[in-house]
């Protein structure tokens, strides 16, 4: 149950982040240039490392801690959203959003990952504390099990 709480509680700290991220370099970069066609590629160029990497980031977390994952694609995460105080031209600010999306599709697929482990340490899922769509995993979980 603890587990449960400390991941729920984590997970959305840093979902809260990754969405003020979003919003600023959204802002950044329309404040930057006026024109919706860069706002489009900042969009497009995030979403592009969600797919290229989306197809090795399962493996990569299979290999690895998922725990250590989160933790150590959070940090980047944080430190490379530093990286905006000093950034001076477009491009480098579409490289650190490339960066800060393909470190999220790790953490995500980590976070993904870990939720069996969750499930399975609790007998009961239904004191389940997961948000709604985690109960229903819940729910499929212990109906596979019996």
């Amino acid at each position: 149950m603890v587990n449960q709480i400390a991941f729920t509680a984590a997970r959305g700290l840093s979902s809260i982040g990754t969405g003020m991220t979003t919003i600023a370099l959204a802002t950044l970069v329309y404040l930057r240039t006026h024109s919706l066609l860069d706002l489009g590629v900042l969009f497009t160029i995030q979403g592009l490392s969600s797919v290229i990497f989306g197809f090795f980031g399962g493996v990569l977390v299979d290999r690895i801690k998922k725990k250590k994952a989160i933790l150590i694609c959070d940090v980047v995460q944080g430190s490379l959203v530093l990286l905006y105080m000093w950034v001076g031209t477009l491009a480098s600010v579409y490289v650190i959003a490339f960066l800060i999306a393909l470190f999220e599709q790790v953490s995500s697929t980590a976070r993904q990952a870990i939720i069996p482990n969750l499930i399975s340490e609790q007998k009961n899922c239904k004191d389940s504390i997961l948000p709604f769509g985690w109960s229903i995993l819940c729910q499929g979980w212990s109906s596979a099990r019996r």
